[in-house]
């Protein structure tokens, strides 16, 4: 918290890139399998998996997320959320250094159980930690980062996978964690956090620090308003990552499917989930809703070539589409505009709203 970056809100942006360096890590665990399996099924390979055994490598890291977002809460709230994605990326280290190490498939099912149940951490700590550090201005922009970089994690799997060996490429995997380490060190814990903890000397400093350039009144201001607006976050993911050598119009649709998950449902979710769920149930919240999206994301992994190989690709991508289709009516139904708002404001917001149910 010595440190001092250039600009008004240098400090914050600093603090968010730090953060989302870990969204970056916990990407390249999900298109892992893109690039890695082709090399564990080919021939020769020094592990040689069977079909079966690919389908679980390809599903451990969502049965890994179902778990890790009810652990990362406790740890949450316990140790704060600075430590949650410390331990995430501590985790992830050490996911990537047993498939590093593996000798059977049963290596490489921990490595990917533990990338995924890391994940879990991050997908709950990094959404928490931007929206309770940000000010209301720039809290859209800056919560959209995260989704951006997660598919970035994709990007450096697919440009480099193909081209490397497979130790290689988890040598390239370590770089992200470890850079995350050194740099989020230097970063300090929400101020949320330590506001619920009835550290307000520490969350004080924290807001300081975050708020440089701006007056100590207004500091003070914001300060105050902290203590009456822990509000934050409903949690919403979507997963699906693969690539095939097609002419160019399926080609075209991915790239034009990454954009939009990266402009819209990938990274829109996130935003809002910093902003709707008041203090006391932000962690349950959160990690029941992680767990049971990526227990959906588990269910689809290991049966999707299933159903693609009993009803055809194109009836599987259908069921997926319609998903879509229901998520746009939900979110123009049911999901508020709260562009500008304080977290307070939104809480209250939501308030009147099922007040006004109620009545009705």
């Amino acid at each position: 918290m010595k440190l001092n970056f250039p600009g008004d809100r240098g400090n914050l942006y600093v603090s968010v890139c730090a953060a989302n360096l870990a969204s970056i890590s916990i990407g390249t665990h999900y298109s892992w399998t893109s690039p890695a399996l082709p090399k564990l099924e080919a021939p020769g390979s020094f592990i040689h998996l069977t079909s079966n055994e690919a389908s679980w490598v390809g599903s451990l890291t969502a049965l890994g997320t179902i778990f890790g977002p009810f652990l990362g809460g406790w740890v949450m709230d316990k140790l704060g959320r600075r430590w949650t994605l410390m331990l995430a990326d501590v985790i992830n280290l050490l996911a990537w250094a047993v498939l590093l190490t593996a000798t059977s498939a049963w290596h490489i099912y921990m490595g990917r159980f533990l990338g995924g149940f890391s994940g879990g951490f991050v997908y709950i700590g990094i959404p928490v930690y931007v929206a309770e550090i940000s000010e209301p201005q720039v809290r859209g922009p800056v919560g959209a980062i995260f989704a951006f970089l997660l598919v970035g994690g994709f990007l450096m799997e697919f440009l480099f996978g193909p081209y490397v060996s497979y130790s290689t490429l988890i040598y390239i995997n370590f770089i992200p964690p470890v850079l995350f380490l050194l740099f989020f060190s230097l970063i300090p814990e929400s101020p949320h956090y330590f506001i619920r903890k009835n550290k307000m000397s520490k969350a004080l400093d924290s807001l300081t620090w975050l708020r440089k350039g701006r007056s100590l009144q207004e500091v003070q201001r914001e300060f105050t308003e902290l203590q009456f607006s822990l509000g934050v976050f409903f949690y919403c993911i979507y997963n699906g990552y693969n690539m095939s050598s097609y002419p160019w119009w399926p080609l075209a649709s991915l790239v034009g499917y990454i954009i939009s998950f990266g402009s819209g449902f990938g990274s829109l979710p996130y935003t809002v989930m910093g902003e709707v769920f008041p203090s006391n149930v932000k962690s349950i919240g959160s990690a029941i809703s992680a767990g049971s999206s990526w227990f959906m994301a588990f269910l689809i992994t290991l049966f999707f070539n299933n159903i693609s190989e009993s009803l055809g690709p194109h009836f599987a991508f259908f069921l997926l589409s319609i998903f879509c289709i229901i998520s746009f009516l939900f979110t123009i139904l049911f999901v508020p505009d709260t562009r500008g708002m304080t977290l307070q404001e939104i809480l209250d917001l939501l308030n009147n709203q099922r007040g006004a149910k109620s009545k009705a």
